[in-house]
């Protein structure tokens, strides 16, 4: 699966002589709306497709003078990430709440932890449904970052996808964070750039 293509495969059934794919956004209707494609195996390739986008698809076997066959039931798949042109805002409120082991991340988001201890990560992020804390009207992305000494090299980071147009000198980048403990410890907040974002290494501020 790429941005813009996908690869989709079915079981084969034994007397078919061709296939009708049938494919569009997530939700649609095979009855009444959707695109199609043909295939004389049990694989397609589909292209023309939206970056960061949810699809079903459904597979109706021709069997000759047996008849067509009911469609399938439906498959699903996500298309990948291409740079997201600007201008770009991100909230967070059409982002389900995760939890302390599910973060929930706005698709083509990704988040990672690290810690050189031996122990559990005491420290965590993940969408928080709150009117409290957001700057918009409900959901935040919350960082827990625990003040136990254990934790003190844990690392949390939330990764954004690539947005176009970055490469001149006419652009800014804005975000709008608080911090919140009543004690003395006190977390860092960094913000830079990835080469690679499953790479912390490539991180540079």
């Amino acid at each position: 699966i790429t941005a813009t293509s996908a690869v989709l495969n079915w079981s084969p059934v034994t007397s078919a002589a061709s296939y009708t794919i049938l494919y569009g956004a997530a939700g649609f209707d095979p009855a009444t709306s959707g695109m199609s494609a043909t295939s004389s195996v049990d694989s397609v390739t589909i292209s023309g497709l939206n970056p960061a986008s949810f699809y079903d698809f459904y597979v109706m076997s021709s069997c000759g003078v047996a008849g067509v066959s009911d469609t399938s039931q439906a498959g699903t798949f996500v298309t990948g990430c291409a740079a997201i042109a600007v201008p770009y805002t991100q909230n967070f409120d059409n982002t389900p709440a995760g939890n302390t082991t599910t973060p929930s991340m706005p698709v083509c988001w990704t988040y990672h932890k690290y810690s050189t201890a031996a122990q559990t990560f005491y420290s965590y992020g993940y969408t928080y449904n709150s009117s409290t804390y957001a700057s918009s009207p409900t959901n935040s992305f919350r960082f827990y970052m625990s003040s136990s000494t254990i934790a003190d090299d844990d690392s949390l980071f939330t990764v954004s996808p690539e947005i176009g147009g970055m490469d001149t000198t006419d652009k800014m980048m804005t975000f709008s964070a608080r911090e919140f403990y009543t004690g003395t410890y006190s977390g860092k907040l960094w913000y830079g750039t990835m080469s690679d974002p499953t790479d912390k290494s490539t991180l540079s501020i």
